[in-house]
């Protein structure tokens, strides 16, 4: 190849690329272009034959060490995330893909990009570690372990996700000193850590539960006896601890790497709050068959967001001292062979993957459909359907809404969406902001399950709604005991202070609406005043013209 073809070549590749590197099979640097004076701060002269590996930050060296040794025989490495050495103590992030390239003496050429869009989880500032054993935290694992799995399996290897489950260690940690426990966590922390992928892809679920993701070639009974050899040494009983543990392809299945990292977050709750015995040949078939069925359910999921493969049904929400309906709550159900069956689970496992956005939004196009086609007959309340907090806390879903409303200005009046799950909300200030453009639009907001916890009173005073539904549990309370009765009295004097209309729920008898309407409460819901209902006309004598307003 002439001089001229090859900074041909080099241009083009700069196209995507702002480093570029041609390796020898010691992954020693044989020609070096692009931005590296800014980013390492040497002339890409100078780093010929010095050693690629010696650019990568400590932390990333033997993941980046992993995946050039595996794509040496099998693959491609393709958008690996990893942090360099950088200039002036810089620790750039930076994605490099490449291939050993046969007709080139088999050298490796790789593409580096600066600060890539996609490097959510490996910049070590986002990085957060258990105190005790240096591993990471839930959030900081499941992201590091999905990004790095995808990296592994492209890159021609293969990735296994193994939970531990060191049985009696929180037993064992009563009985110990200050300096044993730190010696036996320490090194807990450090055999899963030397054994995982990159070298730190291990994470501390609880008191007892451990995650690893590793390549193939590791023994994870070896793991489970180091532990144990361990905490022998630490205390004359430390002969109580028994490793136990279960291992898994960590594939994705065509997930994305978001829904990945969801999808290993759910299956670690699911193991830790698993009530199976720890018997090692049933252990492995309960893990094994919960991956399949989130991955199952998960496809399934989306299968349903992207066709409208569900039902509402129609729940009244009525005026409590007449008993006419106010509005309905429209609420989902997945399969109508099975009316009784609670959706819920299917529901958690859509805001645990990050699928639940996907599914309000088709929600919302499938209550629209339905609210003009059941207005053409008559006089015809309006509908409240459910977000999830986390939903709304996504920029891009809050877009995808107002521009889905902002076409229906005639359902202003007719359609209301109800906050469930407000937890989940971090920036309320920011929610509230773009909850506000659709709100000006004339559409109501509901913050749902209002009193079930503390930070129900913060969303109210951060967040414009128009409406709030108390939480079943506070509204048995109060039609049971004064205290109860008490605490609702004074949150619907609150609410009606601030022009807020109240809902509550579980009504189940007339004398609870008596008591609810007597108390000041607006609305309710419950067995009382009628069951979910495919279709609302089964309540026609119920309906009145009036819609939920601001009090003047």
């Amino acid at each position: 190849m002439s001089v001229n073809d090859r900074n041909r070549l080099a241009a083009l590749a700069f196209c995507r690329a702002d480093l570029l590197f041609e390796l020898n099979e010691h992954w020693t640097i044989e020609f070096a272009a692009g931005a590296t004076t800014a980013v390492l701060g040497k002339e890409p002269d100078t780093l010929i034959n010095t050693s690629f590996i010696d650019l990568i930050s400590v932390r990333d060296r033997a993941l980046s060490e992993q995946l050039l040794t595996i794509a040496s025989d099998k693959g491609r490495i393709d958008d690996v995330i990893v942090t360099l050495c950088g200039n002036n103590g810089q620790s750039p992030i930076v994605a490099f893909s490449g291939y050993r390239v046969p007709d080139f003496k088999n050298h490796f050429f790789l593409a580096l990009k600066v600060e890539p869009a996609h490097a959510v989880y490996s910049a070590e500032k986002d990085l957060l570690c258990d105190e005790e054993t240096g591993l990471l935290d839930e959030k900081s694992f499941s992201g590091t372990a999905a990004e790095r799995a995808q990296a592994l399996q492209r890159a021609g290897g293969k990735a296994r996700l193994s939970m531990i489950r060191v049985e009696n260690l929180a037993s064992l940690m009563e009985q110990l000193g200050t300096s044993e426990k730190k010696d036996l966590m320490e090194s807990i922390g450090g055999i899963l850590n030397s054994n995982s992928l990159g070298g730190n892809t291990a994470s501390r679920v609880d008191g007892e539960n451990f995650s690893i993701v590793h390549s193939d070639n590791v023994n994870m009974e070896d793991i489970g006896d180091a532990i144990e050899k361990k905490a022998k040494q630490v205390h004359d009983k430390g002969d109580m601890i028994k490793s136990m543990s279960s291992t898994l392809d960590a594939d994705g299945s065509g997930m994305s790497q978001d829904q990945t990292a969801k999808a290993v977050i759910y299956i670690m709750r699911k193991f830790c709050d698993s009530k199976v015995g720890i018997r090692n040949e049933s252990l492995g078939d309960v893990l094994s068959t919960m991956m399949a069925k989130t991955t199952e359910n998960i496809a399934y999921l989306r299968k349903v967001a992207k066709n409208g493969e569900f039902d509402l049904v129609f729940m009244p929400i009525c005026e409590l001292r007449k008993g006419t309906i106010q509005h309905f709550e429209a609420l989902i159900r997945f399969n109508q062979a099975k009316p009784k069956e609670s959706p819920y689970p299917l529901i958690e496992l859509a805001e645990e993957t990050g699928v639940i956005g996907d599914l309000d939004i088709a929600v919302c196009h499938k209550a629209i459909k339905l609210i003009k086609k059941f207005s053409q007959k008559e006089t015809f309340p309006a509908v409240a359907i459910n977000v999830s907090g986390s939903s709304i806390a996504n920029p891009e879903f809050i877009d995808k809404l107002y521009r889905i409303v902002k076409k229906e200005p005639a359902l202003a009046d007719k359609l209301i969406f109800e906050i469930t799950e407000s937890s989940a909300i971090e920036d309320v200030e920011a929610v509230n902001t773009a909850t506000r453009k659709i709100r000006d639009l004339g559409f109501k907001f509901c913050l749902d399950d209002f009193g079930a916890g503390a930070s129900s009173f913060n969303y109210l005073s951060e967040i414009d709604v128009d409406v709030v539904k108390f939480d079943g549990p506070i509204v048995r309370r109060a039609c049971t005991t004064d205290k109860g009765n008490d605490v609702l009295l004074g949150m619907v004097k609150m609410c009606d202070e601030m022009n807020i209309w109240t809902v509550a729920e579980r009504v189940e008898t007339q004398k609870d609406a008596n008591h609810l309407f007597y108390l000041g409460v607006s609305y309710g819901q419950g067995h009382f005043f009628g069951e979910p209902v495919l279709d609302p006309f089964d309540y026609a004598d119920k309906f009145q013209n009036r819609l939920i307003h601001h009090k003047s």
